[in-house]
């Protein structure tokens, strides 16, 4: 039952707070007044409070059932990262604090999958699956990056499946986190837990590799779990626009739509045909829902793609998008940490081949402690909940 309940909730639909939930208290989060570099804490707002109580209540209507079921506090916390120029700014998230903590907790950072609205960021949504599954029941400290371009960064590009800003946004977040737990007496264990679903599991992936790579004197890892990424952007994208039909045409279109912004490289018109190219910049505004978006979009992939523009990718041509591709693609390092990556076999949205191609290039570069866990699925939305049932489990096995 849980897992089902877990799937439907996962699917976006997050709850309102409930009456007489507090609300509204603000505070410096534990800065020190100075906000200087990444990972300051800027501001700390509490959204709501839960107690053991009326999370019970909220699980029994949800018919969850749980021997320990804790209350929990919810904030959005605003912190600084840098942007794509190097500029700090600020960006946001939500941090989630069990309640009568008396032993230090270990910490997950958990990444969402794909959104196209700011209303739907962890920030505007303080009760969502991933709250209920690892904080109401397990526990854990838990923290959601809304990523540049949702939240207090909402006036800002989002960039959609690139590797710097997309880990930098969840570094920046958990060293925040850790600086306000540190600051406030909050007992924070030395463990850390990463996750993340779809883009999510990418997000996940290309945080992993930064810490391993540039932070891990001051971030160590204790095991993570990324979930049905595309990790392998460039094979990924070749068979999306190798298909006669695209699984999801958002998706595609808002990597074409991110890339081109980020990289300066104004081609949307050589790349989507009309009337699409002309549709994206309104379609990406951050007020459309997917399904508006798709309904303005076709799956057609010659419809939604410029002939020119497939016949050069598929020949010597596109030479900068591949380039661009294969960078931000997270497959080919050899993770430290202890790694479990989960997807179900024949996910039609990102392909199962992601997480194959992630799990034996890692063996290759000599990764020891990780594993390829397979579900069985066809549909992506659906996968997410016993993927995170998997990865919960995993987490709890290092407690």
């Amino acid at each position: 039952m849980i897992t089902r309940i877990l799937q439907i909730i996962l699917i976006g639909f997050f709850f309102m707070f409930f009456s007489g939930c507090g609300g509204g208290e603000s505070n410096g989060g534990g800065a020190s007044g100075i906000v200087s570099k990444p990972g300051d804490v800027v501001s700390l707002t509490k959204t709501a409070t839960y107690d053991e109580k009326t999370m019970a209540q909220i699980l029994n209507d949800m018919q969850i059932s749980s021997p320990k079921v804790f209350g929990i506090e919810t904030f959005v916390l605003v912190y600084k990262t840098l942007d794509r120029f190097g500029n700090l700014i600020n960006a946001s998230g939500l941090l989630v604090i069990p309640l009568n903590l008396s032993s230090p907790t270990p910490l997950v950072s958990d990444q969402h999958g794909t959104i196209f609205t700011n209303e739907e960021a962890p920030s505007k949504n303080p009760l969502n699956a991933s709250v209920i599954l690892f904080s109401a029941l397990r526990g854990y400290i838990l923290a959601m990056p809304d990523y540049i371009g949702y939240g207090a960064s909402g006036n800002m590009l989002h960039p959609y499946l690139i590797k710097e800003p997309s880990a930098r946004s969840v570094i920046d977040m958990i060293k925040a986190v850790k600086n306000y737990c540190k600051s406030n007496n909050i007992p924070l264990s030395d463990k850390l837990f990463l996750s993340g679903y779809s883009e999510g599991g990418y997000v996940t992936m290309a945080a992993l590799e930064k810490i391993q790579d540039s932070f891990s004197d001051e971030i160590k890892v204790t095991a993570a779990a990324p979930m049905a990424g595309p990790y392998d952007l460039k094979s990924t994208a070749d068979v999306y626009l190798f298909s006669g039909m695209l699984s999801y045409s958002p998706f595609v279109a808002y990597l074409v739509y991110a890339y081109d912004e980020y990289y300066g490289w104004n081609r949307l018109r050589d790349i989507i045909a009309e009337p699409y190219a002309d549709k994206l910049p309104s379609l990406f505004d951050k007020t459309k829902t997917s399904n508006e978006i798709f309904k303005e979009l076709t799956n057609v992939t010659n419809e939604l793609f410029r002939a020119d523009f497939l016949a050069s990718y598929f020949s010597d041509g596109e030479v900068e998008l591949k380039r661009a591709l294969i960078e931000n693609s997270v497959v080919n390092w050899s993770p430290k940490m202890p790694l479990k990556l989960i997807h179900c076999d024949h996910d039609p949205i990102v392909p199962f081949f992601n997480s194959e191609t992630a799990f034996e290039n890692f063996l290759q570069n000599g990764a020891k402690d990780i594993e390829l866990v397979t579900l069985k699925g066809d549909d992506h939305i659906e996968c997410a909940g016993p993927s995170y049932m998997e990865a919960a489990s995993f987490f709890d096995s290092f407690r």
